[in-house]
């Protein structure tokens, strides 16, 4: 794997990794940290996605590819979830296959909301490759390219909540709308973060970070999350104080590729975060459930008064158990073609 790779990588790893501490209880003992972390946690998800986006494969088969990627593990896993809460006596009824359908936190429900991630990314590529096939936006001079992310950012502001518990009135039924299926109604803002990635590919490849450009960023992302109220949470629709967020989730994402870059001279931290990296699929997919169920059992097995243990430990729980998950799906035929996409072949398996 050559050394650009893996800085993308390790800086995949740190990311799902604090996807992770998000969700679990270990964030209640470190609100302030999370509540910094959200400013570019998400956006830095998106803005890697867009490092390696490509228009060069036909529209349907870029379409298939994408489906078979992101929404069939998707849907596999939720409505396996439902099979399994149905063989256990808990009731299924349509609304819950109907939230799976319009497929955002809210709908999804607790463990499997961070699933919202992989339809929304699945909209976000499709939505992209479609802008860049028929504008060429990618070959597009500096300027214009500015121009498209201030225009992003303006009307993504502008939009963001619009959609969030509207009333509308569905069949003579009055109910209020999560968002829009898919998470739709977000898109403005994660193109933003998302084309950024792929207007900076090139650059992020062969990225080395300058000592002013780091001391600025971090300093900066500091400043704005302490002195701010600037704060980022697609899922629930929050943007507050737009430009601050925005500064701050640029600056932040700067510092974790700055963090990998040094990362990457050793050689063992490398495999470490390379190694969750890899696997951020499935850390995505089951962190949060794993974690759930492991804090759980484990404050039944250690008492309350533990209750830092406990959270430590699921953390650690929901980070490596998906990894071994993974290890066994390759091992696997079914699957494999259930979770991996048709064409990974070369994935290797290592399954003794």
């Amino acid at each position: 794997m050559s050394r650009r790779i893996k800085l993308i990588d390790v800086a995949k790893g740190i990311s799902i990794i604090l996807v992770a501490i998000g969700h679990t209880k270990l964030r209640s003992y470190m609100l302030d940290i999370h509540q910094a972390m959200l400013l570019f946690r998400m956006p830095l998800f998106f803005f890697l996605s867009g490092v390696f986006f490509s228009v060069s494969t036909k529209p349907a088969a870029f379409i298939a590819k994408k489906t078979d990627a992101l929404l069939k593990p998707y849907f596999v896993t939720l409505f396996v979830a439902l099979f399994i809460s149905m063989l256990s006596g808990q009731e299924v009824d349509s609304w819950k296959i109907l939230g799976v359908v319009y497929g955002n936190g809210v709908t999804i429900g607790r463990p499997w909301a961070p699933l919202w991630f992989l339809t929304h990314l699945w909209c976000l590529y499709i939505a992209t490759y479609f802008l860049f096939r028929h504008t060429n936006l990618q070959s597009r001079s500096i300027a214009i390219k500015t121009l498209f992310i201030i225009f992003l950012f303006v009307v993504g502001s502008l939009c963001m909540g619009k959609f969030w518990y509207l009333p509308v009135s569905i069949a003579n039924h009055e109910v209020e709308l999560p968002g829009l299926p898919f998470s739709i109604d977000i898109i403005f803002l994660s193109m933003m973060y998302f084309v950024s990635g792929a207007f900076l590919s090139e650059n992020i490849k062969k990225f080395e970070p300058t000592a002013y450009f780091s001391i600025g960023a971090t300093c900066l992302f500091i400043l704005i999350a302490v002195n701010t109220g600037a704060i980022i949470n697609f899922s629930k629709r929050i943007y507050a104080e737009p430009l601050y967020a925005t500064i701050a989730a640029f600056s932040g994402i700067y510092v974790i590729l700055t963090a990998s870059y040094y990362l990457c001279k050793s050689e063992r931290l490398t495999r470490g975060f390379v190694f969750f990296g890899e696997a951020s699929l499935f850390i995505l997919i089951f962190h949060a459930f794993i974690s759930f169920h492991a804090f759980k059992i484990l404050i039944e097995l250690m008492g309350s008064s533990y209750k830092l243990t406990c959270a430590l430990l699921a953390f650690i729980a929901s980070i490596v158990v998906p990894v071994f998950i993974r290890k066994m799906m390759l091992c696997n035929p079914v699957l494999m073609l259930l979770y991996f996409p048709l064409n990974s072949r070369n994935i290797p398996k290592k399954c003794s």
